[in-house]
């Protein structure tokens, strides 16, 4: 008797360890790796490149930029009817993802910039298509300033926010916060918390 109960105990361990595990597998399922992942992984995500660019650069590397549908990235936007999703990718290894519209510009609601450091709210929901799922609000690098020149006059201006670990986002706007040339999305070693170093 004791041995089967000691069986069934095992059983039912072993039950709940898969299902856990499966559980933490269906989880992690939706996140997507993007950095350093190649074209052909990247189109499981964002569906078949719309186009393709392929140069080279002094270094001799191979240089490909893909455009993809933005899909629901444009409802977080004004003006983003002509919006693209790019991705570039050096050696067959993608590098960084741009949001633009071929140069020109689109609008961020003025409520989403949260100041004190303007920090456009709306970039989670746009974290959260790409990578799927939201950045960490408790993470020490989330929304920590990393560059911003719009005390140097002029009309362009880039400012750059960590988004999450080891990941920046970096938003070119022209005279006013809210109209946006481009974004772009980044491996930045300025967004590494000291925990992980």
């Amino acid at each position: 008797m004791r041995q089967y109960q000691f069986i069934k105990g095992l059983v039912v361990l072993g039950l709940n360890i898969s299902i856990g595990v499966g559980i933490q597998s269906s989880a992690n399922a939706s996140r997507q790796v993007i950095f350093n992942e190649s074209p052909t992984i990247i189109e499981d995500y964002f569906g078949q490149y719309w186009t393709r660019l392929t140069t080279t650069n002094a270094a001799g590397d191979r240089l490909v930029k893909y455009t993809y549908n933005p899909g629901a990235i444009r409802s977080l936007f004004l003006n983003a009817n002509n919006l693209r999703l790019s991705i570039d990718f050096v050696n067959n290894r993608a590098e960084r993802i741009k949001i633009h519209q071929n140069g020109m510009g689109f609008n961020i609601r003025s409520e989403q910039l949260d100041e004190p450091n303007y920090y456009p709210t709306c970039f989670n929901n746009l974290f959260k298509y790409i990578f799927g799922y939201p950045p960490s609000t408790n993470s020490p690098v989330y929304r920590r300033s990393v560059y911003d020149d719009s005390g140097e006059g002029g009309t362009l201006h880039i400012t750059t926010h960590c988004i999450s670990e080891g990941i920046a986002i970096s938003y070119e706007w022209i005279s006013v916060r809210d109209f946006v040339h481009f974004i772009e999305i980044f491996q930045e070693p300025a967004c590494i918390s000291t925990l992980n170093r």
